[in-house]
């Protein structure tokens, strides 16, 4: 997230002395809440669906649940 915001920032650096600073800053902002909404949404949303469950599956924190044995048994 913070690598693609540095790209962004140096892309558009070019055009800084043309830009009025609130329009630059206000695009900024923008842009950089909205790379944060999405990557902690989609941090949610592994931690909760996948990575919370499997956590506790593999780890044999839920022992309810019982994963298919490999040898058959």
């Amino acid at each position: 997230m913070s690598i693609t915001f540095l790209d962004n920032l140096q892309h558009y650096s070019s055009f800084v002395v043309k830009a009025r600073f609130s329009d630059l800053h206000n695009h900024l902002i923008i842009r950089r809440s909205s790379a944060i909404a999405n990557s902690s949404a989609f941090l949610d949303f592994f931690i909760n669906s996948v990575g919370f469950r499997m956590n506790y599956i593999l780890n044999g924190l839920r022992p309810n649940i019982t994963l298919p044995s490999i040898r058959g048994e």
